[in-house]
C-alpha cells in the first residue's frame, strides 16, 4: 500500500502565562517538530507586554488598527491583535507554499478576520483545533458556516465531536489531550508522614462553590486534611474564594515553576477539582499522570480522561457528593498500600508521542486543494501591510 505523502506543517502556537512548555496542549506540536523538524513550521503568538506610556500605546493603536478591524470580524472573541497578526502570518505561509496545510492550535482565538476573509482552497488546508467546550459555543461562537468551510476540526472530548459535526461535514479528528509522562510522574521517594493533602489546579470552568462548600464538610469530617489550590492571583475574586481563604489549612500558590507545580502533584493524596463543564482538562492529565486519583464533576468529556479505577466522577452542583467521594478516596489511601491505575492509563492513552503521530497521520490523509493564481491574488486583499 502506497504511504500518503507527508504534507508541510505551519503550526501556530500559543503558550499562556500561567502554563510551561511542560503543560497545557503546545507539547503537542513540539513533539510534531521534534520528530518531524523538516515538516513543521511554528509561529509564536506574539506576546506584548503592556506600557503605560502613551506615545507607545498611540503607536501600537495606529500599527494595529487594520488588524484590529479584521479581529471583530473572528468568530470567537477570544481572537486578539496579536491572534490576528498571527493569522496575517499563517495566510501569507499557505500562499506560499500552496500545499502545506496551517494548524490553528487553539482555534477558538487563532481563526482571525485574516483567515475568515481567505479564498476556499486557503480554508480547506486549515486544520483548526478546538478546546472549549460546546456550552462555552453556544454562548460565544459568532458564525458556525465557518467550520463548513475548513479541511478538519480536532476534538479532545467526545461531546464537542457530536457538537462540531452539527455543523460541518469536514473530518472531525478525535484525539485525546496528552501529557508530559517524563516530567509528570509519581514521586520515586515513599510518601512523608502528615497530614492527607488535596490539590486543586486551575481556574477556568472551575466549581468553586461546590469546592468550597464540599471542602467545609470534609474538614467537618476530617479536621487535618489540607489543601492546595494553584489558582492565579487575578482570578481570585469569587464568593467561594474569599470564603476558602478563611481556613488556614488552605494554601493557596501561583506563579510557580512547573517543578514547584510537580512537587504539589508528588506530595498530594489526591486531586480534587470539581468542574462547571470541561472537554479536557490539562490539571486532570498532570494529576492523573503523577499517579493522583481524581475526584470531579461527571460533566463534559471528562469521564474519557477518569475512567473508574482512577476516580470518582461527581453530580455536578453537588458538595455533598463530591465530598463523600473525596472522604472515601482519603479513607482508600489510609488502610492500601496500592496506588490506583491513574498513571498507566496515562501511559496507555496520554502519550503525546502517540497522538503526535495519530494527528501527522490525519494530516497526511487530508485531502488538499493546490490555490490558483486567481485565489491567491484575491485573498491578498486581506493581508494587512506588515508593521
Amino acid at each position: 500500500m502506497q504511504m500518503a505523502p507527508q504534507k508541510k506543517l505551519v503550526v501556530v502556537r500559543e503558550r499562556w502565562s500561567h502554563m510551561a512548555s511542560v503543560s497545557g496542549f503546545d507539547p503537542l506540536f513540539a513533539e510534531l517538530q521534534s520528530s518531524s523538524p523538516d515538516r513543521v513550521k511554528c509561529l509564536f503568538i506574539e506576546s506584548i507586554a503592556h506600557s503605560n506610556n502613551p506615545v507607545v500605546r498611540l503607536y501600537r493603536r495606529v500599527r494595529d488598527s487594520k488588524h484590529e478591524r479584521l479581529r471583530t470580524r473572528a468568530p470567537f472573541p477570544a481572537c486578539s491583535v496579536s491572534h490576528e497578526r498571527s493569522a496575517g502570518e499563517l495566510l501569507r505561509q499557505l500562499e506560499t507554499d500552496p500545499h502545506a496545510l496551517g494548524i490553528l492550535s487553539v482555534g477558538e482565538s487563532q481563526l482571525g478576520g485574516h483567515l475568515m476573509g481567505a479564498v476556499a482552497s486557503i480554508k480547506k488546508r486549515l486544520v483548526v483545533c478546538l478546546h472549549q467546550p460546546p456550552s462555552q459555543l453556544r454562548l460565544y461562537w459568532k458564525d458556525y458556516s465557518v467550520l463548513r468551510d475548513v479541511g478538519a476540526v480536532v476534538c479532545l472530548g467526545g461531546n464537542l465531536v457530536e457538537h462540531i459535526r452539527e455543523y460541518t461535514e469536514a473530518p472531525v479528528w478525535h484525539l485525546k489531550h496528552g501529557v508530559n509522562l517524563d516530567f509528570f510522574r509519581p514521586s520515586a521517594e515513599a510518601p512523608k508522614a502528615g497530614p492527607q493533602r488535596l490539590i486543586f489546579v486551575g481556574h477556568w470552568l472551575r466549581d468553586f462553590e461546590v469546592l468550597q462548600k464540599a471542602f467545609a464538610v470534609i474538614r467537618a469530617a476530617d479536621p487535618y486534611v489540607e489543601l492546595d489550590c494553584v489558582v492565579p492571583t487575578d482570578r481570585r475574586n469569587h464568593d467561594s474564594i474569599m470564603k476558602l481563604a478563611r481556613d488556614p489549612l488552605v494554601r493557596w500558590h501561583a506563579g510557580i515553576s512547573a517543578e514547584a507545580l510537580r512537587d504539589l502533584y508528588a506530595r498530594a493524596t489526591l486531586m480534587f477539582l470539581p468542574l462547571v463543564d470541561c472537554v479536557a482538562n490539562n490539571g486532570i492529565v498532570e494529576a492523573l499522570s503523577s499517579g493522583l486519583p481524581i475526584v470531579t464533576s461527571r460533566v463534559g468529556a471528562i469521564h474519557e480522561y477518569v475512567p473508574p479505577d482512577c476516580g470518582t466522577l461527581c453530580n455536578p452542583d453537588d458538595p455533598e457528593d463530591h465530598a463523600r467521594a473525596v472522604l472515601q478516596w482519603l479513607e482508600l489511601d489510609r488502610h492500601s498500600d496500592s496506588r490506583p491505575a491513574s498513571r498507566a492509563f496515562a501511559q496507555q492513552h496520554l502519550d503525546w508521542s502517540v497522538i503526535a503521530r495519530q494527528f501527522a497521520d490525519h494530516a497526511d490523509k487530508l485531502a488538499v486543494l493546490p490555490g490558483q493564481a486567481a485565489d491567491i491574488e484575491k485573498s491578498l486583499r486581506f493581508i494587512s501591510a506588515p508593521s
